[in-house]
């Protein structure tokens, strides 16, 4: 049987939020998939995202990440029992204009009675010479099903345009 995206939700970002939120999400799937086209106000380089899942935090999120700053070197680190995860760069208001960060979530088996992994890979544009580029892995220590996804920026606001999609796979 081959598998096939069901899109559960869209989301556009009109004026600058301080996060969006994915909630109700419907638990007849197998696996969720996120795809993220978000650009920050921040003036750093990029910005990071916080991932946080059914509203929880506390130290539920655990997470490893690999990523690259214009191909030069790769880098690594990790987070262990931290409230929201993060090590997600998306595009800032310095890099080129109209450019987004790219990011897509996988969340397989999110409504088992298990404690959840997730994975991700991103990449942005910093300016007209440079990118980020990234893969992560993550556990989220609930064995609640997930029903709701919310990210935000680590400061200021995603931008008008920024836009989210939620899929179920089956």
């Amino acid at each position: 049987m081959a598998l096939q995206l069901f899109k559960i939700a869209d989301l556009l970002v009109e004026s600058p939020a301080s996060s969006v939120t994915f909630s109700s999400i419907p638990q007849g799937y197998t696996d969720l998939i996120l795809f993220v086209s978000f650009r920050s106000s921040t003036e750093d380089i990029a910005n990071n995202t916080w991932l946080t899942f059914n509203g929880v935090g506390g130290t539920a999120y655990t997470s490893r990440t690999i990523y690259t700053s214009n191909g030069t070197s790769a880098v690594s680190g990790g987070e262990v029992g931290t409230a929201r995860s993060s090590q997600l760069f998306t595009s800032s208001s310095t890099s080129p204009a109209k450019t987004f960060g790219n990011m897509l979530i996988h969340v397989p088996n999110y409504s088992s009675s298990k404690i959840k992994s997730w994975s991700a890979d991103w990449a942005c544009e910093n300016t007209a010479a440079s990118c980020h580029l990234g893969l992560v892995a993550g556990q989220f220590d609930s064995t609640a099903a997930i029903t709701s996804i919310n990210l935000q920026p680590y400061c200021c606001a995603w931008l008008a345009n920024s836009t989210a999609t939620l899929y179920g796979i089956l």
